[in-house]
């Protein structure tokens, strides 16, 4: 059953972001595909994402307490390799951050600044489902430089994202 959810749910395609944080827990990036918008009617709307209990990310995010989600565009499918551990030249995180622009976000979290949008979170909730952290985030701002397409993810390879008429 494993090898066939995982091999169906590389069929779904998904938006690329790039996770991160910083704070006394860290500074810390990683690439997921496990992303969703939760709800919208709340004083403040939430999101969530899905990090692997292993990556040193999900433990500084539980640390500082917050996390900026950095949609990408599809011309940042190189970064999506960096953050995702896929780049020799990057092996840490202050060469992977030192590959892009950044600024800081209300929340002390890193935000792109030539990404798709970016939404600034407060961990609102946190749970653990196998070996993954789902962490909702509760949006106290959101960086929307408004150009580009989104760098999408789909049968184990990035594309772009096509307008059908």
């Amino acid at each position: 059953m494993r090898a066939d959810f995982i091999e169906a749910m590389a069929r779904a395609g998904s938006g690329v972001s790039v996770v991160t944080t910083d704070g006394n827990g860290g500074k810390y990036g990683i690439t997921v595909s496990a992303l969703a918008p939760l709800s919208a009617d709340m004083p403040q709307p939430t999101l969530l994402v899905c990090i692997n209990q292993w990556s040193p990310a999900a433990d500084a995010i539980k640390a500082n307490q917050a996390f900026a989600v950095n949609l990408l565009t599809a011309d940042q499918a190189t970064l999506a390799d960096i953050f995702a551990g896929r780049d020799a030249t990057t092996p840490n995180e202050e060469a992977r951050f030192a590959a892009a622009r950044w600024h800081t976000a209300d929340t002390g979290s890193p935000i792109l600044s030539d990404g798709l949008v970016a939404f600034d979170c407060k961990l609102y909730q946190q749970t653990q489902v196998g070996t993954h952290y789902i962490f909702i985030g509760a949006v106290v701002a959101i960086h929307n430089p408004n150009k580009g397409e989104p760098l999408v993810y789909a049968q184990r390879s990035y594309g772009r994202f096509e307008k059908s008429d």
